[in-house]
C-alpha cells in the first residue's frame, strides 16, 4: 500500500480488501469526495482537447442533486400532478444550466444521450 506507480498500482490500492486496510475506515469515499471527482470529470469535458470521453453527448450530474431526486421521489409518487418542473433547479439540470459555474449549455434528450451518476 502507499503510492501508486503507475495506473494498474492506482486500482490495485483501491480495491484493497478490508482485511489488508492499515485501519478499519482506511479506504472509504465520501459524498465530499466522489462530488469534487465529478466536478473534476465534468471541468474535463467543458475545457479539453482533444476530448478525453468516449462521446460529447454526456452529462455529469452531482451527488447531491441525485440524493435530492431520491428524496423527492416520495412526494411525487403520491402526488405527479403537483410536481413542478417549470422554473426550478430540475429544469435548468435538464437544460445544462447547473451547476452554474461548469454549464455546458446541452439540453437532455437533445444533445445529451448518457447521465452519470452516482448514487
Amino acid at each position: 500500500l502507499g503510492r501508486a506507480t503507475d495506473t494498474v498500482d492506482f486500482y490495485k490500492i483501491l480495491i484493497t480488501e478490508r482485511k489488508d486496510w492499515p485501519a478499519p475506515k482506511y479506504g472509504w469515499l465520501f459524498d465530499d469526495h466522489i462530488a469534487a471527482y465529478l466536478r473534476v470529470l465534468r471541468k474535463r469535458f467543458i475545457t479539453r482537447d482533444p476530448f478525453p470521453f468516449h462521446t460529447k453527448r454526456i452529462a455529469f450530474i452531482d451527488s447531491w442533486f441525485v440524493s435530492y431526486w431520491c428524496k423527492e421521489y416520495d412526494q411525487f409518487k403520491i402526488k405527479p400532478e403537483r410536481f413542478k418542473f417549470k422554473g426550478t433547479p430540475y429544469e435548468k439540470l435538464v437544460l445544462g444550466l447547473e451547476p452554474k459555474d461548469q454549464q455546458t449549455n446541452m439540453k437532455w434528450i437533445e444533445d445529451v444521450d448518457h447521465l452519470y451518476i452516482v448514487h
